[in-house]
């Protein structure tokens, strides 16, 4: 994580009140309409990652009534999203 990022914590049926700032941090419009598609706690950094200088972004998914914790991240080998459940 980039030394002046920090996590952010959003519910997704709140996340039109987080829009505009998660678009200026540089997330996809494909991010923010997964997140838009979900009912779920997301945990994630402000900024993305720098690895083999290209930017990556991984969050927790959290289900707010199980506590289910998923971690989703985009390998640098293809940028489809992995899905891990903890």
């Amino acid at each position: 994580m980039p030394d002046d990022a920090h996590f952010v914590l959003f519910r997704t049926n709140d996340i039109d009140k987080h829009k505009e700032a998660m678009i200026d941090s540089g997330m996809t419009e494909e991010m923010i309409a997964y997140f838009e598609d979900m009912r779920k706690m997301v945990m994630i950094q402000s900024k993305p990652s720098m690895i083999n200088e290209k930017e990556r972004w991984a969050w927790l998914e959290i289900d707010e009534h199980t506590y289910e914790t998923i971690s989703v991240w985009i390998p640098l080998s293809t940028d489809q999203c992995q899905v891990t459940q903890l």
